[in-house]
C-alpha cells in the first residue's frame, strides 16, 4: 500500500521534505509521526494545521502513540535520558515506527524518507543520498532527497507549504536533552512546572539542577558551540527524525 514512507516531526525540514514529495507527486506516499506524550503544549495547534496540509494534499498521515511515553519511562528507570545516555528516541519515536513498519512491509519494500541534509551540521558533510540496508530501519532502504539542498531552498520549500519558518527546533518534545540556550529562554511555565514536579518524583534533575533553578539570566545569547547543530545529529534520535 505504502512505497515511500517519510518519518517526520513536523520541524522546518520535515514541512520541506513533505512538500518537496508532495510536489514531485510519489506514489505510495505516507507521512508517519510520533505522539511522544512530552511536547510543548502549542504544538498540537501545528499538528492541526499540518493535518489540514496534509489532508488537503491527499497525503495519508499516520500517527503513532508511544506505548512508554516520556513520563513513564523516565519512572520507570528512576533517571532521565542525556546527552551521553539518549535513550529517549530509541523508545519514544524508534519502537513504534518499527513495530508499525514491521506490520505493514514484512517483506522490507518500502522506501523510509528522512529530512536531513548535508547542510544541517559537520557530522552530516558526506551524508549520501541512499543507504541500501539502514541498520536503524531492519535493513531498509533509507532516502534523504533533501542531502543537497540549501537552507534557502529548504525555506522555499516551506514557503510553498504555506507555513512561516518555526524559530525553534521541533518541539514534538520538549524541554529535549539537546536543549540549547534558547530553548531554556523561552521554554514554557506550565512545561517548567511539569518537569519540576518529575523531578520531585524521582529525585533527580533532568539539567544536572532543579528545571526551577534555570532563570532567562543563567543563559547568553549564545547557542552551544555557536549553534552549531551536530549536537542534534551524533545520536539516535537522528535516525528517527529529532532535531530541527
Amino acid at each position: 500500500m505504502y512505497k515511500n514512507i517519510i518519518i517526520a516531526n513536523f520541524g522546518n525540514d520535515s514541512i520541506a521534505l513533505i512538500e518537496w514529495a508532495r510536489r514531485q507527486c510519489l506514489s505510495g506516499l505516507c507521512v508517519v509521526s510520533v505522539d511522544t506524550g512530552w511536547s510543548a503544549p502549542e504544538w498540537t495547534a501545528r499538528h492541526q494545521k499540518i493535518a489540514e496540509y496534509l489532508s488537503s494534499g491527499n497525503i495519508p498521515h499516520v500517527q503513532l502513540i508511544s506505548e512508554y511515553n516520556f513520563e513513564r519511562l523516565v519512572r520507570e528507570r528512576r533517571n532521565f535520558p542525556s546527552i551521553k545516555f539518549h535513550w529517549c528516541a530509541s523508545f519514544l519515536k524508534g519502537a513504534p515506527i518499527l513495530d508499525w513498519l514491521d506490520e505493514i512491509d514484512l517483506d522490507l519494500e518500502v522506501t523510509v524518507m528522512l529530512a536531513k541534509r548535508r547542510e544541517q551540521a559537520p557530522s552530516l558533510k558526506n551524508l549520501p543520498e541512499f543507504v541500501a540496508e539502514h541498520p536503524a530501519y531492519a535493513s531498509r532502504k533509507v532516502w534523504y532527497p533533501l542531502y543537497q539542498h540549501s537552507v534557502e531552498q529548504r525555506n522555499i520549500l516551506i514557503q510553498q507549504a504555506g507555513f512561516d519558518l518555526l524559530v525553534t527546533r521541533s518541539l514534538e518534545c520538549d524541554p529535549c536533552i539537546y536543549n540549547q540556550c534558547r530553548d531554556f529562554k523561552r521554554l514554557d511555565v506550565r512545561r517548567q512546572d511539569k518537569l519540576a514536579l518529575l523531578e520531585a518524583e524521582i529525585g533527580r534533575p533532568m539539567f544536572g539542577v532543579s528545571i526551577h533553578s534555570l532563570t532567562p539570566e543563567t543563559f547568553s545569547d549564545v547557542d552551544v558551540a555557536n549553534n552549531d547543530k551536530t549536537v542534534y545529529y551524533q545520536g539516535c534520535g537522528s535516525e528517527f527524525g529529532c532535531g530541527d
